[in-house]
């Protein structure tokens, strides 16, 4: 019996609109299958460094340098995905996306990095969501 074309999964339009967005999904996806493997391998004892998925010791000031360096290029509005892909296409999968965002949060607070949110409020409060999906964008910008 074959099935109705309708009825089977379709991909979503907003990964073709936004091609770049499945690498952030993968980037995410390598750093936690990385993660469970290091945890087998190891037993799950504690590691004195952390370590990329090329077995690279992964330095926290080192990850910060990079973003800096990277968004502080970012002086025109850019979609956040957009940017963190070509982040993360330039420089491997060396952190999780929810660090660049943590970051990048950090750095609005500071006033180094201008955040543009579409809707910018939601009943009537200013919203703050930091992730971009179906009806939200986040845009940001660089400031000098």
């Amino acid at each position: 019996m074959m099935k109705d074309c309708a009825s089977q999964p379709q991909f979503s339009e907003d990964w073709i609109e936004y091609p770049y967005w499945g690498c952030l999904l993968m980037v995410d996806n390598i750093c936690n299958r990385w993660e469970a493997l290091q945890n087998i391998q190891t037993c799950g004892q504690q590691q004195m460094w952390a370590e990329d998925f090329d077995n690279q010791i992964v330095d926290d000031e080192d990850t910060d340098r990079k973003i800096i360096e990277h968004f502080s290029q970012c002086d025109r509005w850019i979609s956040l995905n957009d940017a963190m892909a070509v982040f993360f296409m330039r420089h491997g999968p060396i952190c999780s996306t929810k660090i660049v965002r943590d970051a990048l949060k950090n750095y609005a607070k500071n006033g180094r990095v201008e955040v543009l949110r579409n809707p910018a409020t939601k009943n009537g409060k200013p919203t703050r969501f930091f992730t971009e999906g179906k009806d939200q964008a986040v845009s940001v910008r660089w400031l000098k």
